[in-house]
C-alpha cells in the first residue's frame, strides 16, 4: 500500500542523513525532509486512529440498537 512506503521513505532518510556530512549542502534538505515526513506520518497515524474510532462508535451503536445519525446527534 502507498501508505506503507512513507516510513521506508524516513528510513532512508535517516540512513542518509547518517550517511551526510553537516557541511554538505543538502544536510538541511535531508532534515527538512525528515521533519516533513514525519509530520506526515503522524497525521496518517492521527487519521487512521480518527477512523478506526468511527468504526467502533459505529458498530457499538448498531448493537446497541441505536441508528448512527441519532447516536451523533
Amino acid at each position: 500500500m502507498p501508505v506503507q512506503r512513507i516510513p521506508r521513505y524516513l528510513l532512508l532518510l535517516r540512513e542518509l542523513l547518517e550517511k551526510t556530512a553537516p557541511t554538505h549542502p543538502d544536510h538541511n534538505n535531508l532534515v527538512n525532509a525528515m521533519q516533513e515526513f514525519e509530520g506526515v506520518m503522524r497525521y496518517i497515524d492521527r487519521d487512521v486512529g480518527d477512523s478506526e474510532n468511527m468504526k467502533r462508535f459505529i458498530e457499538m451503536s448498531k448493537v446497541k440498537g441505536t441508528p448512527v445519525r441519532d447516536a451523533m446527534r
